[in-house]
């Protein structure tokens, strides 16, 4: 009874703040909406992307992403080129992430994130796992990427495996 009296004691913001204290995170993105709320006309976050010099567009992020994906799962070019279904002549262009090639892309890359967490980002691992014959697919998962449902059943047989 006594701890019961004690709690009621409590201040309402030290018992809140032990039970429902928000995330950093949130506590930022909170000051972040509110200063946008109180002063839209000063600065707006389309405001702020335009005149960002360095801001890097969507398609440029994915090609770049896409690009560090394959090099850590020891995909060749002309195997990349085949797995997301461009032409191997314009490899320096950004994917369109809204194309058939962005969700390819995307897939890759999920791919890589999925072996990531697997493997505790051993490059060798991951590595010798694209290259290894799979009874899953009966041939290596590289070979297989390359198909035209290849790099989805390779996808799904990844996240089967997350806990």
């Amino acid at each position: 009874m006594e701890s019961a009296n004690f709690a009621l004691r409590l201040p309402s913001h030290h018992r809140s703040t032990q039970v429902l204290a928000p995330s950093p995170v949130f506590a930022a993105w909170f000051a972040l909406v509110y200063y946008l709320a109180k002063k839209p006309s000063q600065y707006t976050w389309r405001r702020h992307m335009a005149s960002s010099k360095n801001s890097v567009s969507g398609p440029e992020v994915l090609t770049k992403a896409s690009v560090r994906a394959a090099s850590e799962l020891g995909v060749t070019q002309a195997q990349f080129v085949r797995i997301i279904g461009i032409d191997g002549e314009n490899l320096d262009a950004p994917i369109d992430p809204a194309g058939d090639a962005g969700l390819r892309t995307r897939q890759l890359v999920q791919i890589y994130l999925h072996l990531h967490a697997l493997t505790g980002n051993d490059s060798a691992a991951m590595t010798h796992w694209m290259q290894t014959k799979s009874r899953q697919f009966g041939s290596s998962p590289i070979e297989r990427m390359q198909t035209a449902d290849g790099l989805d059943q390779t996808l799904a047989y990844l996240e089967s495996l997350r806990p």
